[in-house]
């Protein structure tokens, strides 16, 4: 599985127009990638289709059936013959994957190569340890049917709250940082702390932004995509961002950009950047590193018609 990051790469919920249906897209990946990683759980036959590299199934009832048995996931057609996706509609899917996302992180769990599951670095002593202390509940086993959701975890270094992650067979207990979209899981090597019954912790709020599905800017329509980490000074496929109050002029730049495909927008830093390549989702460059953590941007398609 060697076209498999262990980081980035996933399904996520997609859908170009309402009357396609939503589907499964690939993402970080090649489609025919995660469905060689995918295929190993189950014998419902997949596939992918040449329309925005998105997840197909063999058609039949039985195909459906077997899938969802394999998986346990709430997989359905959208619009018949061997389309498949993930929940009852798109809203349900969790709309890119940015907000419903424990839908995506159950399919994760298919998608990713089980080298990458393995603990493979020991993290450094958690921040402000006379506030943490080693859980008295088991958040550590490979089978956690009792992850205290939604409580502090504190994972090397970082505050967040405890999820769990369905694996197949099994439930995880994760520690998704504050701010972030995915969870860490606290088996193995990556221990997780709870607080001290005598301790408050306080964590800073975390801006929200309720970003919209759709923009309109100079005739052309800009779909929301995906969520990611931006692009950083090491990334040589970009240029440096530009500052833009809101994501509706960084796509009205975007217009005006001879061959511009697609936006990414920071809503914190009010920071604008114009992708003239033909994939609309970040990449980073082999050599650069960009914590995922420290900025997040919104992905934005212009509509090719």
């Amino acid at each position: 599985m060697a076209n498999i990051p262990c980081e980035g790469a996933h399904f996520q919920c997609f859908q170009e127009r309402a009357y396609h249906g939503h589907r499964l897209q690939a993402v970080g990946a090649k489609c025919k990638d995660l469905v060689r990683n995918l295929q190993t759980h189950t014998s419902a036959q997949l596939g992918c289709s040449n329309w925005y590299d998105t997840l197909t199934l063999a058609e039949g009832p039985d195909q459906l059936a077997t899938l969802r048995r394999d998986t346990k996931l709430n997989f359905v057609r959208p619009k018949g013959g061997n389309t498949v996706a993930l929940e009852s509609s798109f809203a349900a899917c969790g709309s890119w994957g940015v907000a419903k996302a424990e839908k995506i992180y159950a399919l994760l769990a298919f998608t990713t190569p089980s080298i990458c599951l393995r603990p493979n670095r020991t993290p450094g002593p958690p921040v402000n340890m006379e506030q943490w202390e080693t859980c008295s509940v088991q958040v550590g086993g490979t089978n956690v049917p009792d992850c205290p959701v939604g409580k502090f975890c504190n994972h090397n270094g970082h505050v967040g709250k405890f999820m769990t992650w369905s694996v197949p067979g099994r439930t995880e207990c994760h520690c998704k940082y504050d701010g972030g979209t995915e969870g860490h899981p606290c088996r193995g090597n990556n221990p997780c702390y709870c607080t001290k019954q005598t301790q408050d912790i306080t964590v800073a709020p975390v801006e929200e932004s309720n970003l919209p599905d759709i923009l309109a800017a100079g005739g052309n329509d800009y779909f929301l995509v995906g969520n990611d980490g931006c692009p950083c000074p090491e990334d040589t496929d970009y240029e440096a961002s530009v500052s833009k109050p809101s994501p509706q002029e960084c796509a009205q730049l975007c217009t005006n950009t001879n061959d511009c495909s697609a936006i990414f927008y920071n809503s914190r830093g009010k920071e604008c950047w114009v992708d003239t390549r033909p994939s609309p989702f970040i990449q980073h460059s082999t050599n650069s590193f960009c914590p995922d953590q420290e900025k997040r941007c919104a992905e934005y398609m212009r509509d090719p018609e």
